[in-house]
C-alpha cells in the first residue's frame, strides 16, 4: 500500500464520478484499489472486481470507522452494472 504516482492511469468510471473536477491520486492498496481525491473535497475509491474486498464491505467500514477516528463520509456508492451483472449471474 503506497501513495501512487500522479502519472497513475484514472479509471473511466472514476472520471465520470469526478464530473470533470481535478483529480489526484492519494492511495493505491496491494490488489490494485485505488484512491482519488477531487478538487471540490470528495474522495473516490475504486477497485477491481474481488470476491473478499468490494466496495460495499469498504463503505460499511468506513461508515463504521466515523464512531471512532475522522475519515470521508460515504456520500454515495456505485457498483459498476458489469460487476453485479458478475456477481449476480
Amino acid at each position: 500500500m503506497s501513495i501512487p504516482s500522479t502519472s497513475v492511469d484514472v479509471p473511466v468510471r472514476v472520471r465520470e464520478l469526478a464530473r470533470g473536477a481535478a483529480l489526484t491520486p492519494v492511495w493505491l492498496n496491494g490488489i490494485g484499489g485505488l484512491t482519488f481525491r477531487t478538487d471540490d473535497g470528495r474522495y473516490i475509491k475504486w477497485g477491481p472486481l474481488d470476491d473478499e474486498a468490494n466496495m460495499r464491505d469498504e463503505a460499511e467500514r468506513m461508515r463504521w470507522a466515523r464512531t471512532w477516528i475522522s475519515v470521508p463520509p460515504v456520500v454515495d456508492l456505485r457498483l459498476a452494472k458489469e460487476a453485479l451483472r458478475h456477481r449476480v449471474g
